[in-house]
């Protein structure tokens, strides 16, 4: 800096830069002015500094502050972005849920064949509507009951048994019996049990009582 004014005969003025002498540890604003003179030529130099040493710290840590922020919003922007998506794949998963809860409601809860879903223990769980109209028992009190209630008394050690089998096999079997409508009297159904991630099983009813008379 010295020597720029030495050289050029110009005056620098609020320069910031490292103070001489410090190692590069302080900074400052410096100004140089040359000397002249009465021949005009420079004798010497005119030089002051402010000591801007904690101001420079302090531009230094925002600027990594504002760094570290913008950073920062970038994942932040990432993270939005990819929760956007999640959130747009969970919509979807959603309407399709919908969707196939609409399908089983068809399948399941509308269709001509009763239809009952049992645990190990003989429990019913689940129901539909055909179930409730072949034994006149509102659904939802069918719900929770043993499944055995339903059926003719002689047939239940049968049923027991061969229920236990699709547990222990995991096969689907098929059979005919006899079980109780809710006024007492007895009727005969096709019965074909399916087990269910080997903690339920599904067992689908059709009456045959008819073919079963013509049977005789």
């Amino acid at each position: 800096m010295d020597k720029e004014v030495l050289t050029t005969g110009k005056s620098i003025l609020d320069k910031e830069d490292y103070i001489p002498g410090n190692r590069k540890t302080k900074w400052g604003i410096m100004s140089k002015i040359p000397i002249l003179d009465l021949d005009g030529k420079i004798e010497g130099l005119l030089g002051f500094f402010v000591d801007i040493t904690d101001r420079k710290k302090a531009e230094e840590e925002l600027y990594s502050y504002q760094v570290q922020l913008k950073k920062q919003n970038e994942e932040l922007h990432i993270h939005q972005a990819e929760l956007e998506t999640q959130n747009e794949e969970l919509r979807q998963a959603h309407a399709e849920l919908d969707s196939v809860r609409k399908r089983y409601f068809d399948l399941y809860d509308l269709a001509p064949v009763s239809f009952f879903t049992i645990n190990q223990k003989g429990i019913i769980t689940e129901t539909n509507l055909s179930s409730s109209i072949m034994f006149g028992i509102d659904r939802d009190k069918l719900i929770n009951q043993p499944f055995a209630k339903l059926i003719f008394p002689e047939e239940r050690d049968i049923f027991y048994l061969r229920n236990k089998e699709v547990f222990e096999t995991g096969k689907q079997l098929s059979w005919d019996m006899r079980m109780l409508h809710t006024d007492g009297s007895p009727f005969w159904v096709y019965l074909q049990a399916k087990p269910l991630q080997n903690i339920e099983s599904i067992i689908a009813l059709i009456n045959i009582s008819a073919y079963k008379k013509f049977e005789k």
